[in-house]
């Protein structure tokens, strides 16, 4: 999963913490998670195809949020990637995906 997080300020002084989480349909064994570097350790199989997988997912995450949801992202490079989720943070643009 790729977690996007949104901070909301209500102007008292208090935040709103909002999150969602795009699937990247890629399965591992916990323990073959390095969580500081956000990798698939090289103990899991095929790690090197996963961790592909993984961050062509977190780029056309990435994509998406630095257009700001004003353009959506190439469907071929990104098929199987459900951005819906994301469409909440960006209410002015419901219609594009």
């Amino acid at each position: 999963m790729i977690e996007v997080r949104q901070h909301k300020y209500d102007g008292t002084g208090l935040s709103k913490d909002i999150f969602k989480r795009v699937s990247t349909d890629v399965w591992i064994l916990p323990k073959n998670w390095h969580k500081k570097k956000e990798l698939v350790n090289g103990t899991e199989v095929d790690a090197e195809l996963k961790n592909k997988d993984i961050n062509k997912v977190f780029a056309a995450v990435q994509k998406y949020i630095d257009s700001k949801g004003k353009q959506v992202p190439n469907q071929a490079y990104i098929e199987s990637v459900n951005l819906e989720s994301l469409k909440e943070f960006f209410p002015t643009n419901h219609s594009l995906l």
